[in-house]
């Protein structure tokens, strides 16, 4: 059954505001199944808005669970799509991917798969914030 697009987005901003309101929830969160449907979310950008709000919900709960991130292709899935979010947005999913790089230790395959879409980011014509954290 298909889920509307703005009962997407109300939900995962609900949860956005969970876990700000009550950072530990976000353990909560990431014990559940959400995390896959997040990353679904953002690797198929049907409407950005729900992708964004996606990728700030794996941000904030990257920082409770970043191994739980890491199994679910939580990495991967940040980086996919990197290019065509605002510059606000990519900085802000470039931290949540240094972050998770730093925790790949554990799981090298999954950490490797990303690299080349890191190195991309080291391009001349990408913001220089999201340059700065490419090689974080």
């Amino acid at each position: 059954q298909k889920t509307s697009p703005d009962v997407k987005l109300i939900a995962i901003r609900c949860l956005n505001n969970l876990m700000a309101a009550l950072p530990s929830s976000a353990t909560i969160v990431a014990t559940a199944s959400v995390v896959t449907s997040l990353c679904e979310n953002v690797r198929t950008i049907c409407y950005i808005d729900v992708a964004e709000e996606a990728l700030i919900a794996l941000g904030k709960i990257s920082q409770a669970n970043p191994t739980g991130v890491i199994e679910e292709g939580g990495l991967s899935a940040i980086m996919t799509n990197l290019p065509f979010f605002p510059i606000r947005v990519q900085r802000s999913a470039m931290e949540t991917a240094a972050e998770l790089m730093e925790k790949a230790s554990l799981h090298p395959n999954m950490g490797i798969e990303c690299l080349p879409r890191i190195g991309d980011r080291l391009e001349p014509y990408t913001d220089s914030k999201v340059r700065a954290l490419a090689v974080r």
